[in-house]
């Protein structure tokens, strides 16, 4: 579909000490200064693809940390929806970057923020920034919201994903929405309901089927 949305993923990538830092690229096709992020493979996760890019362009392996939300704008007549999460590099030396950056810059936040080309990316970060430093490091862990047959008949009814922001809401042109939002087109919503309840009832299967 020519007006289906793009869906994308990427880090706010800290690297610690006693004034920790973030990282930011630039492109090299049009010198850009951006946030690290990039589109999803066919089949990949948001978390998956949010790894995978921030490696080509940083160079650096990382661990994901907390969910920071969700940038959401226009791209000529499509929309885009970039997830974000904070990110902490780990071990070994950096990999050489991906052919389209031409440079990474570590810097403290408020630098990065006045760095950054686009609005929308200065005013997603100057809202998450803050939270993305005053955590500490801990295992990333999306826990898994059991939804109800009649939560799921209910939300396709209304058109809406339990738990989810609707459409609707993501229709501003430049948005930072500071919850975990995955947009879906409509006729995808109940399946996914469906699909998160089938997994559910797996889990505890496979949870009480082993205490026994």
């Amino acid at each position: 579909m020519a007006d289906a949305e793009i869906l994308a993923a990427g880090g706010i990538v800290v690297r610690g000490g006693p004034q920790p830092q973030i990282a930011i690229v630039q492109l090299r096709k049009c010198g850009s200064w951006v946030l690290p992020k990039g589109k999803l493979d066919d089949g990949e996760s948001f978390e998956a693809a949010a790894k995978r890019e921030v490696l080509e362009e940083t160079g650096h392996h990382v661990a994901l940390r907390e969910f920071l939300g969700t940038l959401a704008y226009e791209v000529g007549s499509r929309q885009k929806v970039v997830q974000f999460w904070s990110m902490q590099p780990i071990g070994g030396r950096p990999r050489e970057l991906m052919r389209d950056v031409r440079a990474v810059e570590w810097l403290a936040v408020e630098d990065a923020v006045a760095r950054l080309t686009h609005p929308r990316e200065r005013h997603f970060l100057a809202q998450v920034g803050p939270r993305a430093l005053a955590r500490p490091v801990k295992t990333h862990q999306r826990r898994l919201r059991v939804v109800s047959v009649e939560e799921a008949e209910e939300s396709s009814a209304l058109n809406v994903t339990p738990g989810l922001p609707s459409a609707d809401d993501l229709r501003t042109t430049e948005t930072a929405v500071p919850a975990p939002v995955i947009p879906m087109p409509a006729g995808r919503k109940a399946r996914a309901a469906g699909k998160l309840l089938s997994k559910a009832r797996s889990w505890l299967h496979r949870r009480f089927a082993a205490r026994r």
